[in-house]
């Protein structure tokens, strides 16, 4: 685990935000005891490299490029699997690197085993299709459940070791052979975040933490509307914040190809007329950041993904589970053999 600081007073240069902006954050960090207390021992270490950081990324600049290098480099973008074929089709393939996804959904909905599954799937060595990374999990909420990944993480091992002897390749034969259960785990790096100023310090110096980690190749937020939605803001001053996350992330997915999954929660409202539905949190302005939007659902003891924003298909639906060993297709012989689903 490794924590990340930014002191209130590089904020202002951190995120591009305005100085009334500043000002009220100020104020905000000045009526809280707890935060003040976190901030001001970090103060002086983390000031310089706040900055160097913001620095650094704003002079990642590049020249034009064709429609024909864009179209290759899509081509060849890999992505990260979910280990359910029906959400992988409605994905492309995936999660794909270097793009924004976003799971919404109400609490129990699979949110929070769509990320863990996602984690650990990005260990995955190559010689299987895997990115073989190592992935950032941002915890928001506190629904990181550390033994929840260790089910998981067994049960992908195991699926390697089949895939390996079913396969008869010595490449995959001898990765499998180092791969053990310690080395997927040790590629997942866990932070907790306990209000939204830690949640900008976090995104601020992502990139620092990416240039010493540079098998990273997924950034977990889970949830991206947690921080905001527990703090008394002005709606106008949540979105220019969101506003400057929503550059940082998708900068950080550009810059270094990497696969940005966040979780958001869901909100009710009328449409025509009279009538109820769910809609993501944060405001539409926000979903325009995103590159795929999945909203998740249960209803009835039944999940549901919905793919609601893709830039290259038509919205529509597909069933899936959680089982012991993680998110799965809906089939009666795998749930068999990997156990009951998960409530």
């Amino acid at each position: 685990m490794f924590w990340l600081f930014l002191t209130v007073a590089d904020l202002l240069e951190a995120t591009n935000i305005s100085c009334e902006l500043a000002d009220h954050i100020l104020q905000t960090v000045q009526n809280s005891s707890d935060i003040v207390d976190q901030t001001s021992e970090a103060e002086s270490e983390y000031s310089t490299v706040a900055c160097q950081t913001t620095r650094h990324s704003q002079c990642k600049t590049t020249g034009p490029v064709t429609a024909l290098d864009i179209l290759y480099k899509e081509r060849s973008t890999h992505s990260i699997v979910t280990f359910c074929a029906v959400v992988d089709e409605m994905l492309g393939g995936g999660v794909p690197l270097g793009k924004i996804t976003e799971f919404c959904g109400e609490p129990g909905s699979g949110k929070t085993q769509m990320c863990f599954q996602l984690a650990v799937d990005t260990t995955i060595p190559e010689q299987f299709g895997g990115v073989g990374g190592e992935a950032v999990y941002i915890d928001t909420e506190g629904s990181l459940v550390v033994m929840r990944i260790v089910d998981i993480a067994s049960a992908a091992h195991h699926h390697l070791e089949s895939v390996a002897k079913g396969s008869g390749n010595s490449d995959q034969t001898e990765t499998v052979l180092k791969l053990n259960l310690d080395g997927m785990m040790s590629g997942i790096h866990c932070v907790r975040c306990l209000n939204y100023l830690e949640l900008l310090s976090q995104v601020a110096l992502m990139q620092d933490f990416i240039d010493e980690h540079p098998k990273v190749k997924l950034l977990v937020i889970d949830s991206i509307a947690f921080p905001f939605r527990q703090e008394s803001m002005d709606p106008s001053v949540r979105s220019r914040i969101m506003g400057g996350i929503a550059q940082s992330l998708l900068r950080l997915a550009s810059d270094n190809q990497l696969a940005i999954v966040l979780t958001n929660h869901v909100t009710t409202r009328f449409q025509n007329g009279d009538e109820l539905s769910m809609q993501p949190a944060l405001g539409e302005s926000w979903g325009h950041s995103c590159f795929t939007r999945v909203l998740l659902e249960r209803t009835n003891e039944r999940r549901f993904a919905t793919l609601l924003k893709s830039h290259c298909k038509q919205p529509f639906w597909v069933p899936f589970q959680v089982t012991r060993a993680g998110v799965r297709d809906i089939q009666s012989i795998k749930t068999q053999q990997e156990g009951s689903s998960i409530s």
